[in-house]
Formats: structure tokens, C-alpha cells, sequence
């Protein structure tokens, strides 16, 4: 009987909350309308469409996922009569259709440069096609940064279509380096939070464009060493460090930025 009024305690208030959320997702959604037209037809395009209003409606929250479907292509995959068309085709124009009306929509409201869109998939695909105008499970897969912070261009290179393993694509990076890389750069974790959290430690890549650095005000002292607050603050192209000893004592400095690489000594 505890364990049933327990259990009955549990989910009212799994429900009074949910009620609560509810309200406060509805209320920024409400403060915020769509400033450009989004495609009709479109899953992915009504998912962002919502997306964008709660952003600039204030929701606090860090992190959205949406997703489209339908990319497990193990049949007509393009057009029997012309490899360009066919269901891959129509899914990555929704995927591009819905993403510059996302990002044409924040950029009106100003609110772009908070924003960093990444696509990932639970699978990948193989190099050749079957024998059903399609193509069967894989190892290795693209994943796609959108958005005003990140950083342009190509990370890796073309795969190799003569070079194979096992039949599959060779993986270039693994997928936790691209966590990784987005944990650091545009979240601010800490190395060892994301060593934490990865179970392991993975190198990074730059997906995000280097911005401005916050610095702490505070004076440091430590035994004979006294450094003064960095200016500027923030740190952009340059900065100022100053310090004074009080004896006479051997001072090493290293400069790091914070994504943790080494900048000078």
C-alpha cells in the first residue's frame, strides 16, 4: 500500500509539473512571432518554426532537438532514371529549405549569433548502392554545423571511394571528437567535464569561430607574485598582463585560451 501511494504521489506530480512547463514554454512562445515564411510540407520546417518563436520569446532553454526521418534508404533511394532525384534528394532539400528559413528567421530577430545548429544520425550509410536502388547500413556519416558562429569550411577531406574497410567508408573522426569539439567550444565545459561525460579523452576540431574571452577581475596573489585583472576584458586580439613580485622569485606565465590551447609563454 506505501508503495502504491508512493507511486500515485509520484505521478501527480510528474503531472503538476508538466502543467507547469507547459505554462512557461507556452508564455515565450506567445511573446515571439515567425518573421519569415517557413515551407509548407515540411516536418523538420514546423519543428524549427516552433523552435525559433521560443528562442526569441526568452525560453532559457541551452539545448533543442528535432528530427526528420526517413533516411534509412534501403530502397529508392534515388530515381531509377536520374541519380540526382529521388527520396535522398527530397529529404535533404526539406533538411536545406527548413534550415534557411530557421536561420533567416533568428537572424531577423537578432538573436543568431546565440544560436549553433548541429545534425547527427544513429547510422551511416555504404559507398555502393544494392540492388534495390538503394543503399544498406554503414559505418561512417557527414554531420553538418549551422548557424552565424561556425566555423567555416571543410573539417577532413573527401573519402576515398577505391579505399575501403570492410566495405565501408573509412571514419575520419569519431563522433565523441565532434561532442567534444562542441562541449568546449560552445558550451564552456571543462576538459575533464567532457573527459567525464565522453568516457574518454578525444581530441577537437574547431567548429565554432573564436569570440570574444571573459576574464576574471579579480586581482591574484600568490606568495611573492601579485597579477592584476587581464585588460581588456573581454579579450578579443589582445591583451595586457601585469604583475608585481615582492622578492626576488622565478615567474613562468603560459597563456591559455578558453578552449584550453595554448596561446604563448
Amino acid at each position: 500500500a506505501l508503495n502504491a501511494k508512493e507511486n500515485v504521489l509520484f505521478v501527480r506530480e510528474v503531472q503538476l509539473k508538466s502543467l507547469e512547463y507547459s505554462d512557461v514554454i507556452k508564455a515565450a512562445a506567445d511573446k515571439a512571432q515567425n518573421k519569415v515564411e517557413y515551407p509548407n510540407n515540411n516536418r523538420l520546417a514546423a519543428q524549427l518554426q516552433i523552435v525559433a518563436r521560443l528562442i526569441a520569446g526568452g525560453l532559457k532553454t541551452r539545448a533543442y532537438v528535432v528530427q526528420l526521418g526517413g533516411f534509412d534508404t534501403h530502397a529508392a533511394q534515388v530515381d531509377a532514371t536520374d541519380p540526382l532525384a529521388g527520396a535522398h534528394a527530397t529529404l535533404l532539400k526539406q533538411v536545406s529549405q527548413a534550415v534557411l528559413a530557421f536561420q533567416r528567421d533568428i537572424e531577423a530577430h537578432g538573436v543568431d549569433h546565440r544560436v549553433a545548429m548541429m545534425s547527427f544520425s544513429e547510422f551511416g550509410r555504404r559507398p555502393y548502392d544494392n540492388l534495390s536502388l538503394g543503399t544498406d547500413h554503414g559505418t561512417a556519416a557527414p554531420m553538418f554545423f549551422f548557424g552565424t558562429p561556425v566555423q567555416d569550411g571543410m573539417t577532413g577531406v573527401n573519402p576515398n571511394l577505391q579505399d575501403l574497410e570492410n566495405n565501408n567508408l573509412k571514419i575520419q573522426y569519431d563522433f565523441r571528437q565532434v561532442y567534444a569539439s562542441l562541449l568546449q567550444q560552445w558550451f564552456k565545459a571543462k576538459p575533464s567535464d567532457v573527459k567525464e561525460i565522453l568516457f574518454g579523452d578525444f581530441t577537437t576540431m574547431r567548429v565554432i569561430k573564436e569570440g570574444a574571452t571573459s576574464v576574471d577581475d579579480r586581482a591574484l596573489t600568490q606568495g611573492a607574485l601579485s597579477m592584476s585583472p587581464i585588460a581588456p576584458n573581454p579579450v578579443r586580439d589582445h591583451a595586457t598582463i601585469s604583475y608585481t613580485v615582492d622578492a626576488p622569485v622565478r615567474v613562468r606565465l603560459d597563456v591559455f585560451d578558453a578552449l584550453g590551447f595554448h596561446v604563448a609563454t
